[in-house]
């Protein structure tokens, strides 16, 4: 389906790489009329109990040292490039580093957790689908973060990736969630599931 050159409304951009948008994974479909906005927004049942999960988890395990912010936190890592991170933790000590609390943060979290993506990977018509994924993850870590790590709920796998480092990737139920010596396998979490 080929959508005709219009304006496309700001709230379809997911985030911004390079100074050009990257749009929310079904943006064709709202322009089209065949779905709402908030219905390519949205998290599913399993993305949500992950989150509140993990949540919980770390601020058990991390309240004292580290804020754990969560709701798509924005990362200006300059002036065109914006990412999201669904779960982001910051050291207490950097809160004060933070100018302006109305705008995405200027300073790298610690940590990043992602659960899934909502932005297309496609662009101009071509699938880039793991690239999205490198780029952003290299992005993210070049801009200091610490450690990254996917979830992918589809296929129950888990993707740690660190600077320097080698990137692992494997199951749920092999590879723990470790943040810090502190760690849980995301097959615990959800096998009342």
């Amino acid at each position: 389906m080929k959508i005709k050159s219009q304006v496309i409304s700001e709230s379809l951009i997911y985030e911004q790489v390079n100074g050009k948008p990257l749009f929310y994974n079904g943006y064709k479909e709202v322009l089209s009329g065949k779905k709402s906005l908030e219905s390519i927004m949205g998290s599913s049942f399993l993305q949500a109990i992950l989150i509140a999960r993990i949540l919980s988890w770390l601020n058990a395990n991390f309240f004292d040292k580290y804020m754990v912010l969560t709701n798509e936190v924005g990362i200006q890592i300059d002036k065109k490039n914006w990412r999201l991170a669904d779960i982001a933790m910051l050291n207490n000590e950097k809160i004060s580093q933070i100018n302006n609390k109305e705008k995405y943060l200027e300073i790298a979290p610690d940590y990043i957790i992602e659960i899934d993506t909502k932005a297309s990977t496609e662009e101009g018509g071509q699938f880039i689908g793991f690239d999205y994924f490198q780029q952003k993850t290299d992005a993210l870590l070049d801009f200091g973060v610490k450690k990254l790590i996917w979830i992918f709920t589809h296929n129950q796998k888990i993707m740690v990736a660190e600077k320097g480092k080698t990137w692992f990737i494997n199951n749920w139920s092999e590879l723990p969630l470790e943040i810090e010596g502190k760690s849980i396998f995301l097959s615990d979490l959800t096998k009342d599931l």
